[in-house]
């Protein structure tokens, strides 16, 4: 499944398979045993037989980027990285928007990210609210955001959770932050305080638009958390918002109770890695890292930064996948062998089938590769995936296939070094 990238697809290509690509072999795969040792059978106790699909001519290419997995990242090195760590981890216990209404699929990018801090609000929610958390000590938060695929139907939906420090202080900024949303501003007119009959606890401000819009912002106390659901349809359908809003609040609260959240006094001491797995990217760009990357998220945290999650939680399901790491590159771990083998062809099939890409040209020399290319108003995505034992590593670039090359062939490489 096509993956988000700060407002960027993070697409998956296929490569077509020219004559003088080797055929399809099968090989016998191993499994590790918690010392180290080889293990013939998979973790389900039937042989691990994997497709190895031979290599494009030519000699391997990595350019200029590492080819050895990086060094142990250890524990974070402050409470401000912490809070990075504590949102990421967040991310495995909100909502889908896909579950709310499967037809919100349509990215919506910038709205979709770990929120460091009160202060980082202001992607979200305009006028003093961001302070009023900052006040409040928002410790961090996750956001997820959608929309219809069919801009007719003009329906959108941000999602988010944010921590604070108790159910006292979540109570007054939920209070104060739906007061400040009434208040007209420099771009929005004032919001109209809204009650919703099956939600006596949700504070509402809705609006309506010149350009024929209704929407809604409800901010929703729970324990120590903030709901808060931004939600807008036509003003004929304008019955969605409160409908959409209340399923939000039905499936989150539930989940969030089941967040096992890290104290604040321990944040400065999480691992930034899990299971040795963020090790294996390509370290991604300094200019490009966000509060989102590197960064190790399960299932569904993955999901939220796909073009389509109920597909991404359905193939990490089926692939046994449980983790995937996001940087420079992605890399998935599946719990064997045959689990990364079949991602790798559920991800091939879904790139050509639903995402209209088309198989490009394999790098040189790295075998178990797939690119595929798609033009776009944007330019050319150009997308590749590898596979190498329980591992799937996936890298995509606009405009750039040498460099898509090169970070396979790496990726290749890392992977290969796994243990």
């Amino acid at each position: 499944m096509t993956v988000l990238r700060e407002g960027k697809m993070r697409a998956k290509t296929f490569a077509p398979l020219a004559a003088t690509v080797a055929a399809i072999v099968l090989v016998t795969g191993c499994s590790r045993t918690s010392e180290g040792q080889a293990n013939a059978e998979s973790e389900s106790g039937r042989s691990a037989t994997v497709a190895a699909q031979g290599a494009a001519p030519g000699e391997m290419d990595p350019g200029t980027y590492r080819t050895t997995p990086q060094a142990d990242f250890g524990t974070v090195t402050s409470v401000n990285s912490g809070r990075y760590v504590e949102g990421q981890r967040m991310a495995e216990f909100v909502v889908l928007p896909t579950e709310l209404d499967p037809l919100l699929t349509g990215p919506v990018g910038m709205s979709t990210y770990v929120i460091k801090s009160g202060t980082a609000l202001s992607v979200l929610l305009t006028g003093k609210s961001p302070d009023i958390a900052e006040r409040e000590g928002m410790l961090t938060g996750f956001s997820t955001s959608r929309s219809y695929e069919d801009k007719k139907a003009d329906k959108s939906i941000v999602h988010a959770v944010l921590r604070f420090p108790d159910a006292e202080s979540a109570q007054r900024a939920a209070a104060d932050m739906s007061a400040d949303d009434a208040l007209p501003s420099e771009y929005l007119p004032g919001g109209v305080p809204t009650s919703i009959d099956i939600l006596p606890d949700t504070l509402t401000t809705t609006r309506e638009s010149s350009d024929g819009t209704f929407s809604s912002n409800s901010f929703t106390p729970h324990g120590q958390y903030i709901i808060y659901t931004w939600a807008s349809a036509p003003i004929a359908e304008k019955d969605w918002t409160a409908q959409i809003t209340a399923k939000a609040l039905e499936q989150q609260g539930p989940m969030i109770d089941k967040f096992p959240a890290t104290a604040a006094d321990k944040f400065a001491e999480l691992p930034m890695d899990i299971d040795n797995v963020l090790v294996l990217t390509i370290p991604e760009d300094d200019g490009n890292r966000t509060t989102s990357s590197d960064a190790v998220y399960g299932p569904r945290g993955s999901a939220h930064f796909s073009t389509n999650p109920t597909l991404t939680l359905d193939f990490m399901d089926k692939s046994e996948t449980t983790l995937m790491a996001r940087s420079g590159s992605n890399v998935y771990r599946s719990e064997s062998a045959d689990g990364a083998a079949t991602l790798f062809d559920l991800f091939k099939g879904d790139i050509v089938d639903s995402e209209g890409f088309t198989p490009s040209a394999n790098p040189p020399g790295a075998p178990n590769v797939a690119c595929f290319t798609k033009d776009s108003p944007q330019g050319t995505y150009n997308y590749c995936i590898v596979h190498q034992g329980r591992y799937l590593g996936e890298i995509s670039a606009l405009d750039d296939e040498t460099k898509v090359h090169q970070m396979t062939t790496a990726q290749y490489k890392i992977l290969e070094s796994a243990k």
